[in-house]
This record gives structure tokens, sequence and C-alpha cells, in this order.
């Protein structure tokens, strides 16, 4: 996958921003499916992803940015360890069910740490400059909102 360098990916505008984040959205569900054909749990996600970044691409470009943000310094520092190890249990509320979308993201991290040691380091790269990218578009996203907001 070529790689842009951050100064590239700013020139680009909201509108751009939030495409190039439901494109990378759409390839990473779209591996998970392809790994895991027969699996129709993982099929209704990546369906469900599909429909999400076509009608509502602010809305999951909001709710998977806020988490790649959260990790930002694992993410930065490849430590692929503490994804493999942690349940992720605070980033969903413990005192009530979990709602569909929580109950499909949990599934889908699992899904990744199910086949991450089997993937190769090509494989491994292309993933990590996909997460990337995404963390890239959102924070790019989020920092020409707030020049918009403080020029008002």
């Amino acid at each position: 996958m070529a790689q842009e360098s951050k100064s590239e990916q700013k020139k680009k505008t909201k509108p751009q921003l939030m495409e190039e984040f439901c494109k990378y959205m759409k390839i990473l569900s779209g591996d998970l499916k392809r790994r895991f054909p027969t699996d129709q749990i993982c099929n209704t996600i990546h369906r469900k992803i599909i429909v999400s970044v076509d009608h509502a691409p602010e809305r999951i470009l909001r709710a998977v940015g806020v988490h790649l943000v959260k990790y930002n310094d694992k993410i930065m520092a490849e430590d692929y360890d503490f994804f493999l190890k942690s349940t992720f249990a605070t980033d969903f509320p413990d005192d009530r069910q979990l709602d569909e979308k929580e109950r499909l993201c949990l599934y889908t991290i699992d899904l990744v740490k199910q086949h991450w040691n089997n993937l190769n380091e090509k494989e491994k790269g292309d993933y990590r400059d996909v997460v990337l990218k995404l963390l890239f578009c959102y924070t790019d996203f989020r920092e020409i909102e707030l020049k918009e907001k403080v020029s008002k």
C-alpha cells in the first residue's frame, strides 16, 4: 500500500477525508469477510459497514475515530501485544447490556485477533497502514473542524 505523508493528507477537505476513511473501513471489513467466508456475523458486519458508510459516513468516522485516537500511542508504537491481550472492556458500558453496534464491534475485534498470528509480515504491515490511514483521516478531519470553529 502506498503511504501518503501526513502533510499530503492535510491538504484534503473534510469530505475527502470522510470518503477516504469510509474506503478504508470497507477494505478492513471486506478483508475479514474474505478471511471468514462462512461466518454469517462477519458477513453481517461487512454489509452493515457498507450501508453505514454510504448513508452516514460522518457518523461512522466519528464513532470509530474516537477509539482510534484513544489508542493513538499504542497504534503508533505498533504495540500489537496490547491489542491482542486487551478485552477493550473499558470502551463499553458495563452497567447495561451491550447494544447491537457494541456487540458487532467486539465481535470484529475478536475476528481480527483470531487471524492476526496467521498473517505474514506484509499482511500485518497492510493492516497497520490501513489503521494509520483511518487514524490520520480522523485526526485531520477533527483538526479542520477545530480550525473552522475557531475562525467563526
